[in-house]
């Protein structure tokens, strides 16, 4: 308070109070001490000898409660005002937590050590169809779990409260409602430093995968009828590429029948010319087989593929255009694998679609060298496929719309091909791209990351 012993000694202890009703309190209460028979606590407003007003908190009692007419008043205060702002303090953050606990905008739960759910939010009671009052200090959350993701989380809650470095702060799961139902989840987890206690939040993503399947079935069956309208424009240069081994196939098989007629005894030519039967009917039924896996009607098959593999597959299929048309195509591969994890068929579709527009690029076109340039490679952590051409090229205007739907430059064009390349390309988290030349023509191309299924 400021005041040395000298100068209140014998100054009653009201005169300090700032409150006039609590003076007048303590006031009456000393003019009758027999009150103080029971120990009696104030807390109020008490000023400095400097003037400024302190919170105090006191506590008055009869020194010998036997005499409580002539006994001494014992007086203890402590300053209670820095314990009053920081209480205040502690319940703003209080409130401001509770605030921004139920607005977080996920379904949000403070999770005990033991899996107890200690807290959760308006957010969570929706999404699990339990209220506040039977999900806190009652439930675990290994109750709404589904039982395929329950054992991984298990590990993950036990690692976390040793090395929470270690455990994942972000994956999937399916959580089970009141009703049973599993709806599909975004979980974000971390511990609440300090404490053993971890806070994690829920979004529902089940309409959105929903949306995503519903998506990539209609890519499904648009890339499909694609690949038919593709396979329609290739049939002359697939029934030219079939009827070699074919004609091949007629002329052994005649020659055979000419030996065994003029009674040769020479079987080494006939085994020889069998022989080249079966290659030829195999090779038959290799470009057949490669065409029915291009046009069949299947669901996306993600799997491991050599990214070279599909795209000499999709090149086998323009050989015989090329060929009639006079184009040369130089295959510039990587060296080893480019192997990644991707549905071949659709990726083959977008190298075919490609390589089938630079083809007809370059075959229109009055330049001298009808050569496209076809390249693989891999770079910082990604796959890589370009294909040159020579041909015209295009404009501004028309290179900023070559990937929207049913834009073409071909008078007989659908303009769907480039537009469903690119949905496949960025369904496989990839890129598709476009840039002209230096000199003249276009590079398209592609970039897929390179991970494993």
């Amino acid at each position: 308070m400021e005041y040395s012993a000298e100068e209140v000694r014998g100054r009653p202890v009201w005169t300090l109070l700032a409150d006039p009703n609590l003076r007048y309190d303590l006031e009456q209460l000393f003019g009758d001490p027999r009150q103080l028979e029971t120990p009696f606590k104030q807390e109020g407003p008490w000023v400095t000898k400097s003037g400024v007003v302190r919170r105090l908190r006191w506590c008055f009692a009869l020194a010998d409660p036997t005499r409580p007419d002539t006994s001494p008043v014992i007086a203890a205060g402590i300053d209670a005002t820095d314990m009053k702002r920081v209480f205040a303090k502690l319940q703003q953050s209080e409130r401001q937590y509770q605030a921004i606990f139920e607005t977080t905008g996920t379904a949000t739960i403070i999770i005990e050590e033991d899996t107890t759910i200690a807290l959760a939010n308006s957010e969570f009671e929706r999404l699990s169809g339990f209220s506040k009052t039977e999900l806190e200090g009652r439930m675990s959350w290994t109750e709404l779990m589904s039982p395929e993701d329950l054992p991984k989380m298990l590990a993950y809650h036990r690692l976390r409260r040793v090395d929470p470095e270690a455990a994942p702060r972000r994956y999937e799961c399916r959580l089970v409602n009141r009703k049973g139902e599993a709806r599909d989840t975004f979980l974000t987890i971390d511990m609440i430093p300090g404490t053993k206690q971890s806070v994690g939040s829920f979004q529902d993503i089940t309409d959105y995968k929903r949306t995503q399947e519903q998506a990539r079935q209609q890519l499904a069956q648009l890339a499909h009828v694609s690949r038919l309208s593709m396979a329609g424009e290739m049939a002359s240069g697939l029934a030219h590429e079939l009827n070699q081994p074919l004609f091949a196939i007629v002329n052994f098989a005649e020659g055979c029948i000419d030996h065994l007629r003029s009674g040769c005894e020479r079987t080494d030519e006939v085994l020889a010319a069998l022989d080249d039967i079966a290659k030829e009917a195999e090779r038959a039924g290799q470009i057949v087989h490669r065409l029915r896996d291009f046009v069949s009607r299947r669901e996306p098959r993600f799997e491991d593929k050599d990214l070279n593999a599909v795209v000499r597959q999709a090149a086998a299929f323009l050989e015989a255009d090329a060929r009639h048309a006079g184009v040369s195509v130089r295959m510039d591969l990587a060296e080893g694998p480019l192997t990644t994890c991707m549905d071949a068929v659709q990726i083959q579709q977008v190298v075919l679609n490609l390589l089938k527009n630079s083809f007809e690029a370059v075959a229109h076109s009055n330049c001298g060298d009808r050569q496209l340039a076809v390249r693989t490679w891999a770079e910082d952590g990604q796959v890589e496929f370009a294909v040159v051409d020579g041909g015209l090229g295009l404009n501004g205007a028309a290179l900023d719309q070559v990937f929207e739907p049913f834009f073409t430059t071909k008078p007989e064009g659908m303009g769907m091909g480039l537009s469903i390349s690119r949905t496949i390309i960025e369904a496989h988290r990839g890129h598709l791209w476009a840039r002209p030349n230096a000199e003249r023509g276009m590079t398209f191309g592609f970039t897929l990351r390179r991970e494993k299924g």
